[in-house]
């Protein structure tokens, strides 16, 4: 059983009941509105059980079920700011379970969506234009395991595209403990060829963990290239070793090493000491209660872009609190230099993971966006953000 892809079982059904209750709970898009031809589905999210086919049920199951509202429609601190603004409904074109990652090539917009298993490519003038959505050929790992496609890099001179995957091996004595990964495509992401991990932790699984999902790891991230272009940063969530080492952490590779295995420092200490396959790490985002469980007060799921307006970056994050990786809200930060970051806002209320943004310009993506960005949360976007430069004294990185 894997946290992104597991039967309904008793935890499934005490996730369905928590997602209902929220559904009820929550302000904006109240029940009436999101249950109109839902059915049975008005409190389903589509995370659960087998794959339906064909994909526009599992598509419809997840519309149905989403809820959220702004939880801060506008704020303002030293070095940036924001308006967040209801827009029209907008659903990627395959069903979401991780960061959906995106690149240009050509004029065209191509975005990986990963569920079930599966990795589809679709491909738009626009993100709103997205559709006809493709399988991939995944890249084969020697363990058994699901594979999640999770941030892209496009090299324009080579035509390589760069990957990188959240894996969860099927072959632990307990659950489940990711791994990050990387891959290259020689097809513009059509099929992958396997280059090995490049993140894990340090500690070993634990089989007394009770958060329901997973028992260690590393995974869980995104991975953005930096306004200099000296290094790829991977942000990335730790369930591993004691509580007090656990939380999101950052490791980083010389952009002519283009992340691959071997390639990688985690941050610790302040130093880019450690390596990145076993090694220790500080928290940028330090968690109360570690990842054991059943309780968890934890940030996790970091999806972070370079705002080419703020001249700065922003990470979207999910915030859990309770059982079963309960979503409290969705977060944002701010930082200059992706070291020290501004004390996460809360942006929404929602009852869905996953969250990221996607740019509205030519060349935008989940990892660089300008002053308007669409805000999407398991694949559904119905907001719009307005970034706001504020003054940069004592900006977060400055």
């Amino acid at each position: 059983m894997t946290r992104k892809q597991y039967a309904l079982s008793g935890l499934g059904l005490i996730l369905v009941l928590t997602v209902a209750a929220v559904i009820a709970g929550v302000p904006g898009r109240i029940q009436d509105e999101f249950s109109d031809g839902c059915g049975q589905f008005n409190s389903t999210r589509h995370r659960k059980g087998h794959r339906p086919r064909p994909v526009p049920v599992g598509l419809h199951r997840r519309a149905c079920a989403f809820a959220a509202r702004r939880a801060t429609p506008q704020f303002h601190q030293p070095g940036f700011g924001f308006t967040l603004s209801e827009a029209d409904e907008v659903q990627l074109p395959y069903v979401v379970d991780s960061n959906s990652p995106a690149f240009w090539q050509d004029g065209r917009l191509r975005l990986f969506n990963s569920a079930w298993e599966e990795t589809y490519q679709s491909s738009g003038d626009t993100p709103d234009t997205l559709t006809d959505p493709v399988k991939v050929d995944l890249p084969h790992l020697e363990r058994p395991g699901t594979v999640w496609i999770e941030s892209v890099w496009f090299d324009q001179d080579t035509g390589l595209l760069y990957g990188w995957y959240h894996f969860e091996p099927a072959d632990l004595d307990c659950l489940t403990a990711p791994v990050i990964g990387a891959a290259i495509s020689y097809d513009l992401g059509l099929t992958w060829e396997d280059q090995g991990p490049v993140i894990n932790p340090a500690y070993g699984i634990d089989c007394d963990y009770d958060n329901g999902y997973f028992t260690g790891g590393n995974g869980d991230f995104s991975v953005v290239l930096d306004h200099d272009r000296k290094y790829f940063y991977f942000i990335f969530t730790s369930y591993a070793g004691p509580a007090s080492e656990q939380g999101i952490g950052i490791a980083r590779s010389a952009i002519d090493d283009r992340g691959q295995p071997g390639t990688l420092r985690k941050l610790y200490k302040g130093e880019w000491s450690q390596p990145a396959l076993g090694g220790l790490f500080t928290s940028l985002f330090a968690t109360p209660t570690g990842w054991k469980g059943p309780f968890v007060d934890s940030y996790w799921g970091p999806s972070v872009h370079w705002n080419t307006y703020l001249q700065g970056y922003v990470a979207l994050m999910n915030h859990t609190q309770g059982q079963g990786w309960e979503q409290e809200g969705v977060y944002i930060t701010f930082s200059k230099d992706l070291l020290r970051w501004s004390e996460p806002k809360k942006l929404l209320d929602a009852n869905d993971w996953y969250p990221q943004v996607l740019g509205l310009g030519p060349d935008e993506s989940d990892s660089v966006a300008g002053k308007s960005a669409r805000v999407y949360v398991g694949g559904i976007s119905t907001f719009i953000i307005d970034f706001e430069q504020t003054s940069a004294e004592a900006a977060p990185g400055d």
